[in-house]
């Protein structure tokens, strides 16, 4: 199996602080989801951005902690 993109951020040490996740309206329930039971302390360190990253990622990042 290969770990996603967002499975190797969250188990990378030292651990990312502040963690962003864009996935497709349909699928970001699931990966939020999945995300909250597999890594349970840590969820207070990632959000799940619904939507096309395209259109959803300048608006997350002007609103992100510093």
């Amino acid at each position: 199996m290969i770990r996603g993109s967002a499975r190797r951020a969250l188990e990378t040490t030292p651990p990312f602080t502040h963690l962003r996740f864009f996935e497709l309206a349909g699928r970001a329930a699931d990966l939020k989801a999945a995300l909250e039971a597999e890594y349970p302390n840590s969820r207070d360190r990632f959000k799940i951005v619904p939507g096309d990253c395209n259109v959803t990622i300048t608006g997350t990042l002007a609103n992100s902690p510093t």
